[in-house]
């Protein structure tokens, strides 16, 4: 994996790398977003229809419909692995196609499987991956390709407000929480185990603040997005602490995470605290650091009745350009990671609207190590 860390869009080394986690491991949750990225032209269309999802049974009907397609030129396990992959896509498919051909050919499919003997890989993949239809660990996708925005008919309307607070600053007052949700949009300073922390938190007059403290140059910003037609809330806030296991959140199907707050000390290479989608399809609040370091997450269930989004994951590292993530009409963008250095030497991770009116993940550092995550929620317009 050290040519991905350098280079993380490599084409041979993600193909080599997607290819393994996908045929050997089993685990096409991270390896797809890999062959996405690969240098295998038919694997590559593959895995990007994969990644972009499903709104409808004749979407997921034609994702399985690409993974078969491919196996038909394959022999043994790789061919079975890659119709195990389009039986996972055709039977999310199947209940909702009442008939015709699609749902036939379909029917027909699954039955192949089963006369193969492959059924009971299929439950077992059904069973560990408990998948949303449209899935949400969409990783890599940002790295693809450019972000076209939604028509201003299909996508809601967001309305951004940011807001900052520096070392020494009351906390600063935002929106109330009925109207909208409130994050954490960037950290800038020091974060040296020294009583440095910063929280975006639900008071108990009902309005969303920003707040943190500390002993030295430490700043931080939020962002309050408000919408008439999407309602979305926390449910409940999640700590974690250095030396506690990974806390499992909600299923990727029923909610997101995000950061929320973090405080102690992040001072150099492997030191981190992120909420991401593991293995299992949950968000995990984790983290690692030498020195006392804290975190909490928010988690969000999705709201009954309103569309949901589809969740795209990206990353920056130190040395890397601005990730390009959505337009601002298509939905907003959350931080979900930071980690590496933090030692006050111009360190900074932030999500922020650019002048193109995309959201994009940036970042400066001195140190080493230095990099943050996030996830885009993306809203099509269409009901669920």
């Amino acid at each position: 994996m050290s040519v991905l860390e350098d280079k993380p869009t490599d084409p041979a080394a993600n193909l080599a790398a997607g290819r393994h986690l996908c045929f050997v491991k089993g685990n096409w949750d991270r390896g797809v977003p890999m062959l996405a990225l690969g240098s295998d032209a038919p694997l590559k269309a593959a895995a990007i229809k994969d990644l972009r999802g499903a709104n409808s049974a004749d979407e997921q009907a034609a994702i399985g419909d690409a993974w078969w397609d491919l196996a038909e030129a394959k022999q043994g396990e790789e061919r079975d692995t890659l119709r195990l992959r389009a039986g996972f896509w055709y039977r999310q498919a199947e209940p909702k196609l009442a008939g015709g051909l699609i749902g036939l050919k379909v029917k027909q499919r699954l039955g192949e499987l089963a006369t193969a003997g492959l059924s009971i890989r299929l439950d077992k993949i059904a069973e560990a991956t408990n998948a949303a239809p449209s899935p949400t660990a969409n990783r890599g996708l940002g790295m693809l390709e450019e972000t076209s925005p939604a028509s201003a008919s299909d996508a809601p309307v967001f309305r951004f407000q940011t807001f900052a607070w520096k070392d020494g600053d009351q906390p600063a007052r935002m929106i109330p929480v009925k109207n909208g949700l409130c994050f954490l949009s960037m950290v800038s300073g020091n974060l040296m185990g020294r009583g440095e922390a910063v929280e975006v938190t639900a008071g108990v007059d009902g309005w969303w603040y920003l707040n943190g403290k500390s002993q030295q140059v430490f700043s931080a910003r939020a962002i309050a997005a408000e919408s008439d037609r999407i309602k979305l809330s926390p449910a409940r806030v999640v700590p974690w602490k250095q030396g506690s296991p990974a806390v499992r959140l909600i299923h990727a199907r029923e909610g997101f995470c995000y950061l929320s707050a973090i405080s102690g000390g992040l001072r150099g290479v492997g030191e981190a605290v992120h909420v991401a989608v593991e293995q299992d399809g949950w968000w995990h609040l984790s983290g690692k650091a030498a020195v006392p370091l804290e975190a909490m997450a928010a988690v969000v269930p999705w709201p009954p009745r309103q569309e949901r989004p589809v969740v795209t994951s990206y990353a920056w590292r130190r040395g890397d350009a601005p990730v390009k993530m959505i337009h601002k009409r298509e939905g907003f963008c959350l931080l979900t990671g930071i980690g590496g250095g933090f030692h006050g030497g111009g360190e900074q991770v932030e999500i922020a609207i650019g002048v193109d009116d995309f959201w994009y993940l940036r970042g400066t550092s001195q140190q080493s190590g230095t990099f943050g995550e996030a996830i885009a929620l993306r809203f099509t317009g269409k009901p669920r």
